[in-house]
Parts: structure tokens; C-alpha cells; sequence
């Protein structure tokens, strides 16, 4: 009230209310009194309402009054040096190498492809598709698992075979030898090479090609296969992997970290990141000397998380893309070959609903159905007709997806 009310020869001191509110997107905060006057609210929020299934305006209802593009659905994914993405109709067209057949083609010919192509025979009603350094996955409608590639279930496959015993699947991560794929009831089952028991049926074995349920998971809400590990994110929070694990053996899943309210884990060559459900990404080394989860700074409205070997890229609420890590192919995509420790701004893209990412190159989705990749192009896997590096986003030619809007 610009009054000294105690009579000591300030006015307004030290006083603090609430404001704003947590409803929806917004974020309570607080604001000082300062010469009779309330100022500086530090509350985030609101904003105008966009169609991305949130409710930016803050008044508890999801995108009103707007004629909005349908939900998008799972439709892209980055292997090692491949892409592929799944449309609307179920189809799944590829690009880039196919030294193992990774592509689906069907022609049994070593050549790279630069511009998208379908997958032959076999493929219809995918719901998902994953990607790996040399192999590719679908998930169809009926819950069964199609493979391609190299020793997708103990021999190369040019075209689509089925993954025998796994039903009901509900997600697919794929490793450079080995395949786990996460089941309906929060099962896991893996195949492929299994020398450091990251299968995870407590054996060491050199391959087996068909699969085996892992020990001991019952409710994995996701799942992640990684070169001589894998892991699985609980519905406790618990993030569980077995095989080499922090440079030592794990037969049996063990508990590496408790991760309250995660919504996604993404992993690395040597790092891992999880994405918590209010937007904020925490990341740590992995290995011989495992560190704690840290929150990356200057990152807020994640929506999406994807890890390539040294780098990280986190698609926003807002539909930006933020990158940071290594960046010699381009990878971070702001026009630059500088690496960055915090995020930067993939240049030109400000409308993503899906993101993928893999070793050295990424790709996203925009609203209007179009795909967009940058970073490395030795085996033409950004899909622009070239080989050519590219520090900026190009698009993908001849291939556009439906229009949609994200589900945050």
C-alpha cells in the first residue's frame, strides 16, 4: 500500500504473494510489492491456443474453438545409416544404405538408395517402424513383428520375415545385433547375439534366433536395445538394464537409476537422457563411471527426446527442435559445424510433431505432413537425392506423410 505499516523506515519491504496458476501449461509463480504496486511475476503463461492437444490458454480445455488436423501417429525412425517412415495407410517406405537389405527392397543389390522406397511384400497395416545400424522392424496391426536386414532372426532377410513367438507387441527397439521388442502386457522379449546376456534370460550365448522373454520385467512401459545392453523403463520408475552394464556383466536386469515422473528414456553411444512428464529433460554419462541424471539448462517444453551417438535433440511443445553435443556431420542442424554443450536451434523448423534421431543424423516431421533431415549423407539417408552433408534441414523428396498435429 506504499505505506510503512511497521514504522521502520521502509515501505512495502519483503512482501510476496502467489501468481499465476499451475492449470494446463502455465506455471505458478510469485511477484514483490514494490511502491504500492505488485511487479515482476515470475509465473509462465498463459498463451494463445494452438492446435498440439495442450491447453496453452490455461482455462482447463484442450485446443477450443479451433478446427484442428487429426492426432499424429508414430511415423518415423533413423537407423545408422537409413530412414524410414511409416504412412497413414500402413505402408513403410525407406532410404539410404542397403548393403544388408535394410531398405526392404527385395533386390538382394548392395546400393544405397537417395530418394525413398518402398518396402516390398509383406508389409501392410504397420502401426510403427524402428530402425538400427543394419536392420529394420515393423509392428503390425495384429501385434506381430516383421523384420529386414542383416540377421534379423539369424539369417539376412531382403524382404519382411516374421518374427516368430512375438504377439501382441506394443514397441521395437533395435541394437546393432540384437532386437527387443516390448509386449502389450509390459513383457519383454528379446533375439538376436547375446554375448554379454543382454538378451536378458540369464544366459551367455553367441546368438539365438528366436526369442526369449527377459527375466523379471512384468511392467515395462518402454523399452530400448543397445549395442551390448539393453533396458527397460518401469512403471515404478525404475530404469532396468542388463548385460554390460556401467562395465560390468549383468545376467539379470539390474536397477540403474529411479527416475521420478520420466516419460521417455532415449539413449547414446555414452550418455543417456530421460524426458520427465513436465517437460524437462535430464541427461548423465553412462558407463565405468555412471554419473547422476542432470537437468540440461536452458530447455523447457520438451515433448520428445532422441539420442544419437554424441549428440542429443529434444523436439519442443512449440514445435522447434533443440540440439546440442557434437556436431563434425552438421548434426546439430543450426547451419554450423560447432559443437555445442547446450542447446541450439535447428534452423527453419518450427512446426515438428515427430522427431528421429540416430548416430549422425536426424529427422523430423512437420504438421504438414512434409519430413525434413540433416547431418551426415554418405549413404544418402537424408532422402534429398544427394550425398551431400547438410548443417541445415532439406527435405525429403517425393515422400509426404499427412497432415497432423502432435499428441504432447
Amino acid at each position: 500500500n506504499h505505506v510503512d505499516d511497521d514504522c521502520d523506515g521502509s515501505l512495502d519491504e519483503a512482501l510476496m504473494r502467489p501468481c499465476g496458476s499451475d492449470v494446463g501449461v502455465c506455471q505458478a509463480g510469485s511477484e514483490t510489492c514494490a511502491a504500492g504496486t505488485w511487479v515482476d511475476c515470475s509465473a509462465i503463461g498463459p498463451s494463445p491456443e494452438r492446435c498440439n492437444d495442450l491447453d496453452d490458454d490455461c482455462d482447463g480445455s484442450l485446443d477450443e474453438g479451433l478446427r484442428c488436423a487429426p492426432p499424429c501417429e508414430e511415423g518415423i525412425a533413423a537407423g545408422w545409416g537409413h530412414t524410414c517412415a511409416r504412412l497413414e495407410t500402413g505402408e513403410v517406405w525407406c532410404w539410404g544404405a542397403d548393403l544388408s537389405g535394410q531398405l526392404g527392397t527385395g533386390k538382394g543389390d548392395p546400393r544405397d538408395w537417395h530418394v525413398p522406397v518402398p518396402v516390398k511384400a509383406a508389409i501392410t497395416g504397420a502401426l510403427d517402424v524402428a530402425a538400427g545400424a543394419s536392420k529394420t522392424c515393423a509392428r503390425l496391426e495384429a501385434g506381430e513383428v516383421r523384420c529386414w536386414g542383416h540377421q534379423v532372426v539369424g539369417f539376412e532377410g531382403i524382404t519382411p520375415i516374421l518374427v516368430p513367438g512375438v504377439m501382441h507387441a506394443s514397441e521395437i527397439s533395435i541394437a546393432v545385433d540384437h532386437i527387443c521388442a516390448r509386449l502389450r502386457g509390459g513383457e519383454l522379449m528379446c533375439w538376436g547375439k547375446n554375448l554379454y546376456g543382454q538378451l536378458g534370460n540369464g544366459a551367455q550365448t553367441r546368438l539365438l534366433e528366436l526369442p526369449v522373454f527377459v527375466s523379471g520385467v512384468r511392467d515395462a512401459v518402454s523399452v530400448h536395445a543397445e549395442r551390448s545392453r539393453s533396458c527397460a523403463l518401469l512403471r515404478t520408475g525404475q530404469l532396468s538394464c542388463w548385460g554390460l552394464v556401467n562395465g560390468e556383466l549383468a545376467l539379470a536386469p539390474v536397477t540403474v537409476v529411479t527416475l521420478a515422473n520420466a516419460a521417455q528414456i532415449s539413449f547414446g553411444e555414452h550418455h543417456t537422457c530421460a524426458l520427465l512428464v513436465n517437460g524437462q529433460v535430464q541427461c548423465w554419462q553412462t558407463g565405468p563411471r555412471n554419473r547422476m541424471p542432470e537437468t540440461v539448462a536452458n530447455l523447457d517444453g520438451a515433448a520428445e527426446i532422441g539420442l544419437g551417438a554424441f549428440h542429443t535433440c529434444a523436439r519442443l511443445r512449440s514445435g522447434q527442435v533443440r540440439c546440442w553435443g557434437s556436431n563434425q556431420e552438421g548434426q546439430l542442424g543450426d547451419g554450423s559445424l560447432v559443437p555445442s554443450g547446450t542447446p541450439v536451434t535447428v534452423s527453419g523448423i518450427t512446426d515438428a510433431v515427430d522427431l528421429a534421431v540416430d548416430a549422425f543424423h536426424s529427422c523430423a516431421r512437420l504438421g504438414t505432413g512434409e519430413l525434413m533431415c540433416w547431418g551426415r549423407n554418405k549413404s544418402g539417408q537424408l532422402g534429398d537425392g544427394t550425398t551431400i552433408q547438410r548443417a541445415t534441414p532439406v527435405r525429403v523428396k517425393g515422400l509426404k506423410m499427412t497432415a497432423c498435429r502432435p499428441s504432447n
